[in-house]
């Protein structure tokens, strides 16, 4: 399925399989569970490889499926269907995957992605439709992706995998969670003014706020992402 974007169309015996400008007969449903699992597998994990991997496959996507506005069922070019369609539900499913993406890698483009597919949503004779919910989700991605917590400790410290399976057991999906090990990847991505801790620490950052650093013990009592009680950081 990865990599089932750049595969020439199996309806054309004529088709050259170097030819990785043609599309194969794939579906834009099978690549959205695709790139949504690879993010599911880096915020359980960590490991930024999944990530990377599921940007690729949201440029393919981008590249192949793209319509006006929104993205289609089937790539153009597919033997599948003999009109392009463009489905609610993929959409707002690309949406979420695409917003997900922006949040976690700071990336402009996955943003722009994520609104191309919001603006097939926004279409009145789509907007009007009954049955809303995925929408909203959609958009709620959009909008507000959700508080940012940096772990910082190394990645075979026993201490600071235990933090990062308690920051991900707090009772909210609407959080992204990085792993910053300051020894292998030098400044953190998401806060780089966060200062090194001697003992694994988590922050939770939003805006312009991030939280004093909180142990392992804190980060297990606590339930809550929210960052309005957290001090500014320093200009």
């Amino acid at each position: 399925l990865f990599h089932g974007a750049a595969r020439p169309s199996t309806a054309d015996p004529a088709a050259d399989p170097a030819d990785s400008s043609r599309v194969g007969d794939v579906f834009l449903d099978d690549q959205i569970a695709v790139g949504r699992g690879l993010v599911a597998l880096y915020d359980a994990t960590g490991d930024r490889r999944r990530l990377e991997r599921s940007r690729e496959l949201l440029t393919l996507v981008d590249r192949h499926f793209r319509a006006r506005p929104g993205y289609a069922t089937s790539p153009l070019g597919a033997a599948v269907f003999a009109v392009r369609h463009c489905d609610r539900r993929e959409n707002a499913e690309l949406c979420r995957w695409a917003a997900e993406l922006a949040a976690r890698l700071d990336d402009s483009g996955a943003l722009e992605i994520a609104r191309h597919a919001m603006a097939r949503l926004s279409a009145r004779e789509v907007a009007l439709q009954p049955r809303t919910a995925l929408t909203l989700l959609a958009d709620r991605a959009l909008r507000r992706p959700g508080a940012r917590v940096v772990v910082v400790g190394a990645r075979r410290d026993a201490s600071a995998r235990a933090l990062f399976r308690a920051v991900r057991a707090w009772p909210t999906r609407f959080k992204v969670v990085e792993w910053w090990d300051p020894a292998a990847q030098g400044a953190s991505r998401l806060s780089p003014e966060l200062p090194g801790e001697p003992t694994p620490a988590a922050w939770i950052c939003g805006e312009t706020r991030c939280s004093p650093p909180l142990p392992l013990a804190a980060a297990a009592a606590r339930r809550s992402v929210a960052v309005y009680d957290c001090p500014r950081l320093p200009p």
